[in-house]
Parts: C-alpha cells; sequence; structure tokens
C-alpha cells in the first residue's frame, strides 16, 4: 500500500511518532539535557538560521550552565598580590643569612614574616601599596626599617645592615686585693647593645681575650662565685684596650642570726646581702648574695669585699626587714610575726 507522504493524515501520525519517543526516552533514562540548558538550547537559533545573532562575548564569559542545568554568574577574577624579592646583606654587600624580617603594610598595620636564606634572600607577597621592610639588630648588625611601594610587578630591594663598629678587649676578672678569679664565667656585652653578648671564660691568669666588641658603656655580669654587675669601662671604636674588672670578692666576711620575738631562732629565713663596691679605678660592681638560715637561725656571707652593704631578711608569716650592715660585724635581726 501506498502512503500519501504529503497528506494530513501523515502529519498527524509524525506528530505522535514523536511524542512517543520523546516519553519513551524520558521514561528509560535521564533527560538528555537539564531542563534549564534545554530552555537555553531552545532559545538559540540555529546557526544556519537567518535569525541567529551574534553571541555577546561578555555573556558568555560571565553565564555558565553547571552540572544541575541552573545558569550561574561567574565570580570576578581575584586581584592576585604583588611579590617582593629582597637580599638582606652588610654594608660591604655579604649576605646575611637566618635574619629575621617583617613586611608591615602601611594602610592596615598587616604583618608578614620572613627568615632569610643562605644567600640572604626573602620573599613576600602583598597588596599593592605603601610597606615598610623592618630588621631588628643581629649579632654585629644594626636594625634597619626601609620604606618600599609595591606595584603589580615584582619588585626587588636590597636591604644593607650597617655594621656596629666595635674594638678589641683584653679583660682581666680580679677580686678587692688584686688576686685574679680563675675559670670565671661572665657575660660582656655594651649597653646600648644588649643582643650583643659575648660569653667569656677566664684563664689562669684571670685574662680573657674578644676581638669584635661593640663600642660604648661596657657591662660584665658574673653569676658564680657571686652575681655581681660591673660597670665603668668605655670601648672607643678601632682601639685595642685591657681593662680590669674588679669583683665584689674579698677577705672580709659578715655573720648574723634571726630570732623572732621572744629570741626563738627565725629558722630556714631567706637571708640576702645587696653590696655595691668601688675599685680605684672607679670601676664599680653591685653584687647580691643569699642564703637560708640553719637550724639556730644563724647565717655566714663570706670572702666579701670591703664596704657596707644592705641585708634583707624574709621569713614565713613575718614582715621583711631590712638592715644597714658592715663587714665585720655580728647582726642579729629580729623579724615580727605580722598579725592575722
Amino acid at each position: 500500500m501506498r502512503v500519501n507522504a504529503s497528506g494530513p493524515a501523515f502529519g498527524a501520525a509524525l506528530a505522535i511518532a514523536v511524542v512517543v519517543v520523546s516519553l519513551s526516552l524520558r521514561n528509560d533514562g535521564e533527560d538528555l539535557l537539564p531542563p534549564a540548558a534545554e530552555q537555553a538550547a531552545a532559545r538559540v537559533p540555529h546557526p544556519d538560521s537567518p535569525y541567529a545573532e551574534v553571541p555577546d562575548p561578555d555573556v558568555l564569559a560571565l553565564d555558565r550552565i553547571d552540572s544541575a542545568g541552573s545558569v550561574a554568574h561567574a565570580a570576578a577574577p581575584a586581584v592576585l598580590p604583588c611579590r617582593l624579592d629582597g637580599r638582606a646583606c652588610t654594608s660591604d654587600g655579604r649576605a646575611v643569612p637566618n635574619a629575621t624580617v617583617f613586611l608591615v603594610a602601611r594602610g592596615n598595620g598587616g604583618r608578614q614574616r620572613a627568615i632569610t636564606g643562605p644567600d640572604g634572600r626573602f620573599e613576600f607577597r602583598a597588596a599593592p601599596g605603601p610597606h615598610a621592610l623592618v630588621v631588628p639588630p643581629l649579632a654585629r648588625l644594626l636594625g634597619i626599617e626601609q620604606e618600599v611601594e609595591l606595584r603589580p610587578e615584582v619588585t626587588r630591594v636590597e636591604i644593607a645592615l650597617p655594621r656596629l663598629a666595635t674594638a678589641q678587649v683584653e679583660g682581666r676578672i680580679v677580686d678587692t686585693e688584686g688576686l685574679p678569679l680563675s675559670d670565671t664565667r661572665a657575660v660582656l656585652h655594651t649597653a646600648s647593645a644588649p643582643r650583643t653578648a659575648d660569653f667569656v671564660e677566664t684563664d689562669r691568669g684571670g685574662w680573657f681575650r674578644l676581638a669584635d666588641v661593640p663600642v660604648g658603656d661596657l657591662v660584665l655580669r658574673t653569676s658564680e662565685p657571686i652575681r655581681a654587675e660591673v660597670r665603668g669601662h668605655e670601648l672607643v671604636a678601632g682601639q685595642t684596650k685591657s681593662l680590669q674588672f674588679v669583683i665584689d670578692i674579698g677577705c672580709h666576711s659578715l655573720a648574723g642570726q634571726v630570732v623572732a620575738e621572744g629570741g626563738t631562732p627565725g629558722v630556714g629565713a631567706q637571708v640576702r646581702l645587696d653590696r655595691s663596691f668601688t675599685a680605684g679605678n672607679g670601676i664599680r660592681c653591685v653584687s647580691t648574695r643569699t642564703l637560708v638560715t640553719d637550724q639556730n637561725g644563724c647565717f655566714v656571707f663570706e670572702h666579701l669585699g670591703p664596704g657596707p652593704g644592705n641585708l634583707t631578711v624574709m621569713a614565713s608569716g613575718c614582715a621583711t626587714e631590712v638592715v644597714d650592715i658592715e663587714p665585720g660585724t655580728s647582726p642579729v635581726v629580729v623579724v615580727h610575726r605580722i598579725a592575722n
């Protein structure tokens, strides 16, 4: 039988067949196109159609169809931070490794930290604008603060750290009689540069030697055999200086007793002796010694230099007592119990 492909019956049959196939595809599996994509495809004319429009590149860039079939607006591209490549060196061009470098934003005060590598190099990434590079003092180098403007291109900076002016020291540690104190450990630094401390230990003659000490007023501290601090020497750049440090150790002693009201011994009381001694060359030594009283409330400080001092007594449950003393005396300190 021959079918008339141009008659109305054929058109109706073709329409029914298309609907049946479409329903079959929807029932047997997932939709061929997500709903939103299907709608978008329905809106776009075929490229060969005389009604096809030229795509808008801005719309194509901002509109996307995600996996769920919804149209999403793409986020604006993020502003990439600027990069700063830096190098820390000495004033004569030598690399400074293991130095801490801070980048401080001038606008909001934000701060980043980096550590220089073996070649003195460091790197930061931050928003454009004014910043400050800050390097704290390090060893024999002065700290520095340097302004820098970060721009979209790579910013390269070199930080030159000035060296501290130094001098050589031949030091000797002696007692108040001028006798050398061998095997004495001490810390020597300049008052204006406390981070540049040198640890020294005296030889049999009480001597120590340092080749690179920052100039200025010197401070020498000991913890054994007593806690002492010596001041009075000053260094000038480029010189080699022989210095004598007199420690408050001598041939004198101080014995005493701590008692409570009524004469009972102050057992286990803390006793501190603070002294200040000035040598003949004007060098001043301040020292501190501490003891605990025995079962009879007694204490003895030995190997003292000449001159007065202050005795501070602290006993449990009692008020702190402070008395002035002289070497060679035998003070009795009465402590008074604190009323409840």
